[in-house]
């Protein structure tokens, strides 16, 4: 559905020869570098506080040991993409070695600044789209995930050859096999329920089929996904030697082939894994004091920070010969460009941010929203209930006051607004909706043509469409790039007296969520719908698990899960979900911008009311005289 727009290189066109420099502009260089710095920081005071404890044990480091850590690991990120190039050509999808680093180690900075670590394969997929745009989207898909699949096989392998020599020597089994069998029912369990759903049976049917006709190509990716493993296990055991640990070669290798199969989990954050706490875990277990353990699982996540530095350093400024270092003069000469090519640094800056607020950018929103909402066409339940409607105009305006009225509604989509409109008894409502989401619209309403009035265009043309009681919109202008002239077009719209009731995305009360939904949002928004909705699914699972524990515990946003979200349907929540990631444009409005945005346009006696926390609901009047006797909005 969406491909974005590409980045602007110096000499005005796009190179495909490798990764675009700046896969998310959005994102604050700033943020990027506060962001990795915090991980490094935290990773150094963890690595300090475990060699404390070690200070009894060990005498010194020995440098020579450390720096091969260093050399292996980067093997080890190179033997990853090259995995990563090999399962790409099995599907016909070809990248050269020197593209799939530039890929790895981006993605690895993506694992690291995206929770859930979902980042790591859309950035993949993003990139690799990028680079071969004619690549099929269910090939590169599966191939992609077939990358992930035959590390977890050589994981497995490894540990399961290992397992009969490392646990009976280690560990005394004095398990009640009615735990053993109760354990085993519950992964057949859980089997059957993800084999239930037909999305995901249907995809694994794909993968399945898909691999049995590649069984000789995935060989070598395979071969190279030991290998990788092999590195990793050389570069802790290097480091364990230089630090004077004392553990096996293959007791070490057992626990990190066992420690990444936690991998196969999404869920991260800054880049630590359930994979991570495991490896400490194992290493325990098999004899190591927790300083220890925690001390060499902690190389393990290093060796990935490392990547994912080397990552930032290419979102940050890009690859050398990408983004133009040479380019070609009008009269055929090449020259590496200088301080004087460039406009002034005040000028570059004003040019990116109006970059932004361009009718491409808007096209691209009413284009992902009528994508959008002709696939969710469903309003029925809570989501479309008077209760709901009567929560999102309080404290404002009561649903008895729209008794009578002659209403619009700008951005109606599939209609729920309009429906819950008419059934708070208005005599008229003005749909105005500029997606092709309008021909859902349009038949919905298709027997009530007296009273309902559908209208395909931009908000803009509410100014002729008029005079009306009230104008409404709901979850829109947040969309818009530049809401300005729609608020002046609902102004004009309005008789004397009348009133725009909005309901905007809030800044105050989302910090956290904000941080975890920017960055991830500035790639999905590039995604697919389909791949946009296999995503849905998979962050729908934890978030089903903290609103029941918000249900007990006095979580942040407590009050909008257990009350609003907690209420919906499992696909309305999906939806939701769906509709926060998917939009091309979305702006979290403050307060005091949320009252100039009506106050510019002319409205007055102005009221906000911060609903539940994380929204603003906004409502100002249309004075009776304004501008002499003409009621016009000011210029």
């Amino acid at each position: 559905m969406r491909t974005g727009a590409g980045p602007i290189l110096p000499d005005g066109a796009e190179d495909a020869s490798l990764p675009s420099p700046r896969l998310v502009r959005q994102i604050p260089r700033w943020l990027i570098v506060v962001k990795m710095g915090l991980v490094l920081g935290g990773l150094l005071v963890l690595i300090h506080w475990a060699w404390g404890r070690l200070a009894i044990e060990t005498t010194g480091i020995i440098a020579s040991g450390v720096i091969l850590a260093l050399v292996l690991n980067q093997a080890a990120l190179y033997a990853a993409a090259l995995r990563l190039r090999a399962t790409l050509a099995a599907f016909e999808i070809r990248i050269t070695a020197r593209q799939a680093m530039v890929i790895h180690l981006r993605s690895l900075f993506y694992f690291f600044f995206v929770p859930m670590s979902v980042g790591l394969e859309i950035s993949r997929f993003i990139m690799i789209r990028r680079l071969v745009p004619g690549a099929s989207t269910r090939a590169l898909l599966i191939a992609l995930l077939l990358d992930r699949i035959l590390g977890l096989i050589a994981a497995v392998g490894v540990a399961l050859a290992l397992a009969g020599f490392i646990l009976p020597a280690r560990i005394e089994w004095a398990m009640d096999p009615r735990w053993f069998l109760l354990a085993l029912a519950l992964v057949l369990i859980a089997l059957l329920v993800v084999l239930a759903q037909p999305r995901l049976r249907t995809q694994l049917t794909e993968v399945l089929l898909a691999t049995r006709s590649l069984g000789a190509r995935l060989m070598r990716p395979l071969l190279l996904s030991f290998v990788a493993l092999g590195l990793v296990c050389a570069s802790v055991f290097s480091f364990a030697w230089a630090s004077g640990i004392l553990i096996g070669w293959w007791t070490l290798t057992f626990a990190i082939a066992a420690s990444l199969l936690g991998m196969a989990i999404p869920l991260s954050l800054l880049g630590a894994s359930l994979g991570d706490v495991a490896g400490a875990g194992a290493l325990t277990m098999l004899g190591l004091a927790p300083s220890a353990a925690i001390l060499l699982a902690s190389v393990v996540y290093s060796g990935r920070l490392i990547g994912a530095m080397q990552g930032s350093l290419l979102e940050l400024w890009g690859d050398v010969d990408q983004v133009g270092r040479w380019r070609t003069t009008p009269q055929g000469t090449t020259h590496a460009p200088t301080h004087a090519d460039q406009p002034p640094r005040r000028a570059r800056l004003r040019c990116r941010e109006d970059l932004h607020v361009t009718q491409r950018e808007t096209d691209r929103t009413i284009t992902d929203f009528g994508d959008q909402w002709v696939r969710f066409t469903d309003n029925s339940g809570y989501y479309g209930s008077p209760e709901l409607f009567t929560d999102l105009l309080s404290p404002l305006l009561e649903p008895d006051e729209i008794q009578g009225l002659k209403v619009a509604d700008i951005g109606s989509g599939t209609g729920r607004i309009v429906a819950m409109l008419l059934a708070a008894g208005a005599s008229q409502v003005t749909a105005i909706e500029p997606s092709r989401a309008f021909s859902v619209l349009a038949e919905r309403f298709a027997t009530e043509t007296e009273r309902v009035h559908c209208h395909q265009g931009s908000g803009e043309a509410i100014a002729v469409l008029g005079p009306f009681d009230l104008v409404v919109s709901f979850g829109v202008l947040h969309h818009i790039p530049d809401p300005a002239p729609v608020v002046r077009a609902a102004y004009q719209a309005l008789r004397p007296g009348g009133r725009l009731f909005v309901w905007l995305y809030g800044r105050e009360g989302n910090g956290l969520y904000l941080a975890f939904a920017q960055p991830l949002r500035a790639i999905t928004k590039r995604l697919p719908d389909r791949v946009l909705e296999a995503l849905v699914w998979t962050l729908d699972l934890p978030l089903s698990a903290y609103m029941w524990l918000c249900r007990w515990l006095p979580l942040p946003m407590r009050a909008y899960m257990r009350d609003h979200l907690g209420r919906l349907a499992p696909d309305k929540r999906r939806l939701t979900i769906f509709d926060q990631l998917n939009p091309s444009h979305a702006k979290y409005y403050r307060r005091e911008e949320a009252q100039a945005l009506l106050a510019t346009a002319g409205f007055q006696e102005i009221r906000l009311h911060h609903r539940h926390g994380y929204s603003w609901s906004v409502m100002g009047t249309k004075p009776l005289v304004a501008d002499g006797t003409t009621g016009a909005p000011p210029t």
